[in-house]
């Protein structure tokens, strides 16, 4: 299997599980968290504006977690700035 095929997947997979709870919540919260990196060979690190006016490659995350369970229904990657 390609490696573009194993990530598709992957993400294909981690749908039904995270659509699955998020189907048993009535209520969901969320985080947005941001990384930075000087890594050269994080590809997804864009230089983004943030709160602390640092200009540098970050990548953000975004979670959702069911209020009622606790548990993660969305984790997704976000390259650069985000509002």
């Amino acid at each position: 299997m390609a490696h573009g095929q194993r990530k598709a997947v992957n993400r294909d997979g981690q749908n039904i599980i995270f659509k699955k709870l998020a189907d048993m919540s009535n209520q969901l919260v969320y985080d947005l968290s941001s990384m930075f990196s000087r890594s050269m060979s994080i590809n997804q690190a864009e230089k983004g504006y943030n709160k602390n006016k640092i200009q540098v490659p970050q990548i953000n995350l975004a979670l959702l977690c069911s209020a009622d369970t606790g548990l993660p229904t969305m984790i997704r990657s976000l390259p650069g700035s985000v509002k």
